[in-house]
């Protein structure tokens, strides 16, 4: 944890108020990506929080460069948290996991939308405090023609998306490959289906150097792939399960060796399940 020493807010173009240089924008507890630089004075860096440039005091041996940071404390001298990638994945999924245990929550928007009252209300309240936490200060372009805007983590190996229109989060990507094999883990929030959460998996066989036919070299390079799905989605199941088989039958030619399933319900591993899928 570190205290930001100096309140010189240089290039605020947001900062109009009066009184507010006094505080952050964002709400404690917020997950923000920043970029510390270092600076000629010892133990002190720049800190590059969106359009706000700020003095922070920095403990010895400090990464510079991109980090990951919890808001502790939003009024000056504000005070962050220096945050690990596997503190930010189980952040992150914890959060996730919240949204994913209310499967309603869209179709009651839709409804209270409409005019109509009841548990709407109360899940919409619910919904305005689960994702604040989940603000960024700086977000790359990511968009490519996609309804997502998507900003990849510090370590190269995770990805974040969120809403082109609402800029909420709607999930997390994570890959991990080593010499023996590989993994490709998440999770998405879709309006017509809700959460999902989806592992593909592969080994990489070790086989002797020899000569084979490329049909052989195929089926060595597939084997082990394995792709699993979790879907919140009750209603349709069984038509979702019926389109997955059809795509499946399109691609298992070019991929001989996948065994893949689609199942109801999320995985029940508690809101530190999908890090522990993922890392």
């Amino acid at each position: 944890m570190f205290p930001i020493i100096t309140p010189v807010m240089l290039n605020m173009p947001d900062l109009v108020q009066a009184g507010s240089q006094t505080r952050l924008p964002w709400p404690d507890g917020s997950v923000i990506t920043a970029r510390l630089v270092p600076t000629d004075a010892p133990g002190t860096a720049l800190l590059m929080l969106g359009s706000y440039r700020l003095l922070a005091q920095v403990p010895p041996a400090t990464p510079m460069g991109e980090v990951w940071l919890m808001l502790v404390n939003r009024q000056m001298p504000a005070r962050f948290a220096l945050l690990t990638d596997v503190q930010v994945l189980q952040m992150l999924a914890g959060m996730l996991e919240a949204e994913q245990n209310q499967p309603v929550k869209g179709a009651a928007t839709r409804h209270a939308k409409a005019g109509h009252g009841g548990t709407a209300a109360a899940l919409l309240a619910g919904a305005a405090s689960e994702w604040p936490n989940l603000a960024t200060a700086q977000r790359g372009d990511g968009r490519q023609g996609l309804p997502w805007n998507a900003e990849a983590a510090a370590d190269g190996n995770t990805l974040l998306w969120y809403d082109d229109q609402d800029e909420q989060p709607r999930g997390m990507l994570h890959r991990k490959v080593d010499e023996q094999s590989f993994s490709l883990s998440g999770r998405v929030d879709l309006d017509h289906l809700g959460g999902i959460t989806f592992t593909l998996k592969g080994t990489i066989d070790q086989q002797p150097e020899q000569a084979m036919a490329p049909e052989q070299a195929q089926q060595v390079s597939t084997r082990g792939w394995n792709l699993n799905l979790h879907t919140v989605a009750d209603t349709g199941l069984n038509e979702l399960r019926r389109d997955f088989a059809d795509w499946l039958a399109e691609h298992r030619a070019g991929f001989p060796g996948m065994q893949a399933e689609i199942n109801s319900g999320l995985p029940d591993s508690g809101p530190g399940g999908l890090t522990e899928r993922t890392v």
